[in-house]
């Protein structure tokens, strides 16, 4: 049984601009970024536990990672009672950590 997936309002935000300036660029490419996004999430809710600990975050907090394939993200997700929170859509070229703040 997988868990259900929420995401932070600052991370739905930032997927959303996201797609939104991909989309900007090429007819379609944002909806991809879109679909990834949400694909990979429902996958991580499948087996969070087998995705590695966020690097350079206290283990404790519990910061799990999964890379995207086709667009240069990484989703962090941390589990909350029985959902997996996406906390950040960060850009792997963005400042590490920007969003430790919304844990």
């Amino acid at each position: 049984m997988s868990l259900r997936v929420e995401y932070h309002p600052e991370a739905l935000a930032e997927l959303e601009a996201d797609a939104l300036w991909y989309e900007e660029r090429e007819v379609g490419l944002g909806y991809g970024l879109f679909d990834e996004v949400t694909r990979v999430a429902i996958d991580a809710a499948e087996t969070p536990g087998v995705w590695p600990l966020f690097p350079d975050v206290r283990v404790e907090l519990e910061v799990r990672r999964r890379v995207l394939r086709r667009f240069p993200y990484v989703l962090a997700f941390k589990l909350v009672g029985d959902a997996l929170v996406v906390i950040a859509v960060a850009h792997a070229r963005r400042k590490p950590g920007y969003w430790l703040h919304r844990l």
